[in-house]
């Protein structure tokens, strides 16, 4: 009985600790992305220092994607147009 209860508590700190430390946090997943993807050819304070409208960030993301072979997928690009735009954005 003290095992099972043990084991139950073990559980509940992880739940709690993935919610406390945002394991799931897309946020944190686009902004790595981001940083992974594009750091390649530019520096992220030179992207990030503009201040682009949403429209704009789709724009240059999905020219880097499909007409220079920045390599991401289109979810990934996605997500790094999301993130810019609600980061980064006019």
């Amino acid at each position: 009985m003290k095992s099972v209860a043990a084991l139950l508590g073990i559980g509940l700190l992880v739940i709690v600790g993935k919610a406390a430390y945002g394991a799931d946090n897309p946020a944190g997943e686009a902004q790595s992305l981001f940083e992974k993807k594009c750091s390649a050819c530019h520096s992220t304070s030179r992207t990030t220092s503009q201040k682009k409208t949403a429209r704009e960030w789709e724009r240059t993301v999905l020219r880097m994607k499909n007409g220079y072979g920045a390599p991401m997928s289109d979810e990934e690009a996605r997500a790094v147009i999301d993130y810019l735009a609600k980061n980064h954005g006019e």
